[in-house]
């Protein structure tokens, strides 16, 4: 078998397998026959031990390097579920917040109401004062001065 042949069984270019031998220093000469230039047998064994050494090199390369990367998505699965059940319990804490404040809403609504019935309870009605001309604009009386608006239905008393 020629370097060329055994190149090829190892899916390799031939220049690959000479470069090969030349960086680990073996003569091509000790590995071929001085007449026929094919391959010993003992030529053979030490070329297709030096795709093989490395071919596991190679395969022990690629294992750890799938190890760490089992690791490292591990490791991220976990952050992933950490960030979730983070996420959870900020949603529940938003839900609270929303709660509390409609609660707050409702209690700033009865204490308006409160405030407006101490108001009219309290403090009595004004005197009816002279009345306005039609072309004069209504004024408004000290109590809708105090609670910003007019009561339902009354007409514009001074």
């Amino acid at each position: 078998m020629t370097i060329k042949q055994l190149a090829k069984e190892l899916k390799v270019s031939p220049q690959a397998v000479y470069q090969r031998l030349q960086t680990r220093k073996i003569d091509v000469k000790t590995l071929t026959h001085p007449v026929t230039k094919e391959l010993t047998s003992e030529g053979e064994f030490v070329i297709r031990a030096m795709y093989e050494q490395e071919n596991k090199q190679g395969s022990r390369q690629d294992l750890s390097e799938n190890q760490s990367s089992t690791k490292e998505l591990e490791e991220l699965r976990k952050q992933v579920s950490d960030l979730i059940e983070k996420n959870t319990s900020l949603e529940k804490r938003v839900d609270e917040v929303i709660q509390e404040r409609e609660s707050f809403r409702e209690a700033l609504a009865t204490s308006q109401r409160l405030q407006e019935q101490m108001i009219n309870r309290f403090l009595p009605e004004p005197q009816a004062e002279s009345k306005q001309t039609s072309t004069e604009p209504a004024k408004l009386t000290w109590r809708e001065r105090i609670t910003g608006r007019r009561k339902p239905g009354s007409s514009s008393k001074g």
